[in-house]
């Protein structure tokens, strides 16, 4: 479960950056032009889109670095129930 959740935020973290600097990079060759055919309104729009988008791809990979340390941290504490479980079967056995 683990491994799925990872890729996934992972995936969608590689594809938000990727289209941010995509529509970046086509709107500055677009402004770049020797004739412009885009007003600079249009351009401020998509390069505000595209900064957002890049920034919600890092935001989901900062995501993805605490997802991380929950799942060391899970590992942990199942390792640490492991080695009391045999005291609670023992305590179990005398309770009754």
């Amino acid at each position: 479960m683990y491994e799925w959740h990872f890729e996934k935020v992972k995936l969608i973290s590689q594809y938000s950056i990727g289209a941010a600097v995509s529509l970046f990079i086509s709107t500055i060759i677009a402004f770049l032009q020797t004739t412009p055919q885009i007003d600079w309104w249009k351009i401020s729009i998509i390069l505000i889109m595209a900064a957002s988008t890049g920034i919600y791809g890092a935001y989901r990979l900062f995501q993805l670095r605490e997802l991380h340390r929950q799942y060391g941290t899970a590992l942990k504490l199942l390792s640490e129930f492991k080695k009391i479980s045999p005291f609670l079967i023992h305590y179990k056995e005398n309770i009754q």
